[in-house]
């Protein structure tokens, strides 16, 4: 509930609070329409201004973010005996909470009020009740609106609800997906509290060299089999996960002992319905090789997040050991390697060094099949690291993530100078390093030297709890200096997607595994059109990355998305390029059909 009774001057400033919760929410010396949506701070300062210069006594309908929750709020404003008095209550309860609660509110406004100004009420009640009568009018069109609110809330949460659902499975295997395994791991162990869990971290042996070789669509269904083989052990008590790529994992929970020979019977299940014949696809035979790191839940820890990294550091002493194996993780081992940790240092050496580059995939326009422009990443042959995000993951761990961004971002401006930069100086550069937040404020401080101010889309990702305050301010500062922000992880259901766009980003990023679901489910294609509709209605552009296929393509065109990038259209370069004639034709084609 928001209810709160506050004197203000007409700039906006909060000179005394007399009543607020939730406590906090307003205080005194700060500035009233920061703490409502944007789009209403013009109406808040005409409504102070009107009451202080003209003695109007009038009302705004805006909104508040609390707990990452919008709330529709009404602020009321009055003058008496010169000083600005405003009345904000909660009005998105339902009508009989709201007509009651909205009482409660108004009466401790009249009381207070009698409490400052005793004598100037009693020479004003007529006013007031004629000021109350009009409130009830006003009160009576809000209700109107609020019911219409409700209604058009009621049909985005339902849909973005519906999206949050696609990512509680892997959509392309169908067991438990990176987006969920975390929260039903927790669920799994707080049915059985006191009893272990054993964590199984699998990666696929040479997957890569299975996708480079055969292709794309093989290695999907070379993981679609290797699922399913999983599933079929059939363990009691144990759910499958994809953690991404070619890593799965098995947590099988509810255990009460857990010593070499479980782990031993685990591992002969593992061979038994696994990799014990090769995986069928067309004419192709496949083997299948794993690494195997497990560790326990109640015996090496007890938090989920050390588990994970005790798994997967079982997983790599497994892999080193040779293939087709499994490690039971050591406490003891890890800590010791921890001490002079080979990777940190292989990590400065990449800074010192600058053993890295960057990959240039183009951004295109549905409109016409050309380059708008390009999304940079950073990429390294460094041995030590499996992948950027294992490179970006141990910058994080170590605190070095600033110095890495800040190499790549002066290697990305010394060849911007150069020819690089003629060849890009009319692209729009979207430029990230990682899935990790970029919204801190010491992370831009050198983005900005990297290129001209208008070429630069900073692709920004956003967890669950990135307080909306630090996006309007880095949303104020990009305009400021005449840069964009994109919000890398749309979709994703780890962030607030309504209160996002409130903040009106140039740009949003449908998550890769929104894009590659898209044209197989027709009920969810009409959500997803529904939110790019609620995107161009507060002027952001879409971007559909992770475009792997022409129906994929053709069908994001058809949902009227903005940009398209992704793997059918180009690979990721170490020189900027354009994308395949034939695709830019299919891209006009599309759109010709729709215009007949």
């Amino acid at each position: 509930m928001v209810k709160f009774m506050a004197f203000i001057k007409e700039n906006g400033e909060v000179t005394s609070v007399k009543w607020c919760t939730p406590e906090g929410l307003i205080a005194e010396g700060s500035y009233l329409p920061d703490f409502f949506a944007a789009e209403s701070k013009n109406a808040i300062l005409e409504m102070l201004h009107n009451a202080h210069s003209k003695g109007s006594d009038c009302s705004v309908v805006t909104q508040a973010l609390i707990n990452n929750t919008i709330i529709p709020v009404t602020l009321f404003c009055l003058k008496l005996n010169g000083e600005v008095i405003v009345l904000g209550f909660d009005s998105g309860g339902t009508e009989y909470e709201f007509n009651q609660e909205y009482i409660r509110i108004f009466n401790d406004f009249v009381n207070d009020i009698r409490q400052e100004f005793s004598k100037s009420i009693k020479d004003r009640e007529l006013s007031i009740r004629e000021q109350f009568e009009e409130i009830q009018k006003l009160n009576n069109d809000l209700l109107n609106t609020r019911r219409e609110l409700e209604k058009a809330n009621s049909i985005l949460e339902r849909n973005y609800q519906e999206l949050q659902s696609k990512f509680v499975k892997d959509p392309l295997t169908g067991v438990v997906g990176r987006h969920q395994y975390w929260t039903e791991i927790e669920k799994a162990i707080q049915k059985n509290p006191d009893k272990l869990g054993i964590l199984s971290f699998i990666d696929i042996d040479d997957f890569k060299f299975i996708n480079d070789t055969y292709g794309h669509t093989v290695g999907d269904l070379y993981l679609v089999k290797f699922a399913e083989r999983l599933q079929n052990m059939n363990l009691p008590n144990t759910m499958v996960i994809r953690i991404s790529g070619d890593e799965f994992a098995l947590f099988t929970y509810g255990v009460a002992q857990v010593d070499s020979g479980y782990t031993n019977w685990l591992w002969s299940k593992l061979k038994e319905y696994v990799f014990s014949e090769p995986v069928n696809i067309s004419d192709f035979s496949l083997p299948i090789s794993i690494s195997v790191g497990m560790a326990v839940y109640g015996s090496d820890t007890e938090q989920v997040n050390e588990l994970l990294e005790y798994a997967d550091f079982a997983m790599y002493k497994a892999k080193s050991k040779g293939k087709n194996r499994y490690y039971r993780f050591d406490k003891d081992e890890y800590l010791k390697q921890k001490e002079p940790d080979q990777r940190s240092r292989a990590l400065q050496q990449v800074i010192e060094n600058e053993d890295f580059y960057h990959v240039y995939q183009p951004v295109v326009r549905v409109t016409d099949g050309s380059v708008y422009g390009y999304a940079i990443h950073l990429r390294t042959d460094n041995p030590i690291f499996r992948n950027t995000e294992d490179l970006l993951q141990v910058a994080m761990e170590s605190g070095v993530y600033k110095a890495l961004n800040d190499a790549s971002l002066n290697m990305l401006k010394r060849n911007l100078q150069g020819d690089l930069g003629k060849t890009l100086e009319k692209r729009k550069l979207f430029v990230t390093q990682g899935p990790y937040p970029l919204y801190r404020y010491e992370l831009f401080q050198n983005v900005t030297e990297a290129a001209n101010y208008n070429q630069l889309v900073l692709e920004i990702v956003l967890s669950a709890k990135a307080p909306l305050p630090d996006l309007k301010k880095r949303q104020a500062e990009a305009k400021r200096n005449g840069y964009m922000l994109a919000v890398n992880n749309f979709g994703s259901g780890e962030t607030d997607e309504a209160a996002v766009l409130t903040v009106s980003p140039e740009f949003v990023n449908l998550e890769m595994e929104l894009v590659n679901t898209v044209d197989d489910d027709l009920d969810f294609q009409e959500k997803l059109r529904t939110i790019i509709k609620f995107a161009h209605q507060q002027n952001v552009q879409v971007v559909a990355k992770g475009v792997e296929n022409k129906a994929t393509m053709e069908t994001l065109i058809d949902l009227g998305v903005d940009y398209l990038q992704g793997y059918y259209l180009s690979d990721s370069l170490k020189t900027p390029g354009t994308i395949n004639g034939q695709v830019r034709k299919e891209i006009i084609g599309v759109l010709n059909n729709e215009d007949k």
